[in-house]
């Protein structure tokens, strides 16, 4: 394991791997309360590759999470697990690097490779931040909604300007003012 646990409303534990399973691409588990452990399903590469971000407890009860690499472009996933049934939906995938800017980084629209995990926003949807790609090339701030629709709000510029290639998540100030 990467990250930390977290609590689904079924009273259960769920978490996931780094690496492991069939393709060493990660797993997803779930701990019970009385410590029963249960593989609840295997990442493939095209539903995602190295979760590294713990999940987050959505406003409909499902658990949403991120792999650093992964579905269409290879560049991570945005997924929800319904934990009832054990099915995982890939909401998003970053799209690959494929142009540079005239700074000479790796860029895209969307961001690339997340690594921390997402942050629940007031109004239901998810905050997160990718590593690398966005217009910069030095990673971008998103939204998410649960449906899968992401939007960029900002796009890293790196030194001198306001930093880049964020690992970590991003928190919500009493004000509405996000940190990271």
């Amino acid at each position: 394991p990467y990250a930390g646990l977290v609590q689904a409303a079924d009273g259960n534990l769920y978490g996931t791997t780094l690496r492991g399973g069939p393709a060493d691409a990660g797993t997803l588990f779930r701990i019970s309360p009385g410590g029963t452990f249960t593989n609840v399903l295997n990442f493939t590469g095209a539903n995602g590759r190295a979760p590294q971000g713990a999940m987050a407890v959505g406003p409909d009860g499902n658990l949403y999470g991120t792999t650093l690499q992964g579905g269409t472009g290879d560049r991570g996933t945005i997924y929800r697990l319904e934990p009832a049934s054990g099915r995982l939906t890939t909401l998003f995938s970053f799209a690959g690097l494929n142009a540079f800017n005239n700074n000479g980084q790796a860029i895209n629209a969307t961001g690339a490779n997340p690594r921390g995990a997402l942050t629940l926003a007031p109004d239901g949807s998810f905050l997160g931040l990718a590593f690398g790609g966005g217009t910069g090339g030095f990673g971008t701030l998103y939204r998410v909604t649960t449906a899968g629709v992401q939007s960029v709000l900002h796009a890293f510029a790196g030194f001198p300007f306001d930093g880049g290639s964020p690992l970590g998540e991003v928190s919500i100030g009493p004000d509405g003012t996000l940190y990271g």
